[in-house]
């Protein structure tokens, strides 16, 4: 059945996810901030990790926070290309994840409890692409 926006009301699952990765990208936006401003002590695997990093890196990691943010934002709004949004994040960062594995030394920077982190964060996001794509198959999303 197609919800009118008249009688819709936004699922609690909506605000959780906009909630969620509003904080989130605010918190990675922090996280960069203490990194670079040398207001953190990072360990030798870390420092090495991030001198590595080039101008393409950070911009494919800002281009993740838009499509984060762009995603909370159309999700909280109802509006269609909430799914897609998050479904090219998540293929994105698929793929820069693997990049950074391969040629970063990405896992010796974020260590087992980074590695356990990143996997939450990814269970999170392919769960937010299934919800997504449900709420815009129900007619939720317009």
């Amino acid at each position: 059945m197609m919800m009118t926006a008249i009688n819709r009301k936004r699922p609690t699952g909506v605000w959780v996810i906009s909630i969620f990765y509003l904080v989130s990208a605010a918190f990675s936006a922090f996280s960069y901030y203490i990194v670079y401003s040398g207001k953190v002590v990072v360990s030798d695997a870390q420092a090495a990790y991030f001198a590595g990093l080039t101008g393409w890196d950070h911009l494919i990691s800002a281009m993740q926070g838009i499509l984060s943010v762009s995603g909370a934002v159309a999700l909280f709004a109802m509006k269609r290309p909430a799914p897609y949004l998050f479904s090219a994040n998540m293929v994105l960062g698929a793929g820069v994840t693997v990049w950074q594995i391969v040629t970063k030394g990405w896992m010796d920077a974020i260590g087992v409890s980074g590695a356990i982190g990143a996997l939450m964060g990814w269970t999170i996001l392919i769960a937010v692409c299934i919800y997504a794509w449900r709420l815009l198959k129900k007619g939720w999303l317009t």
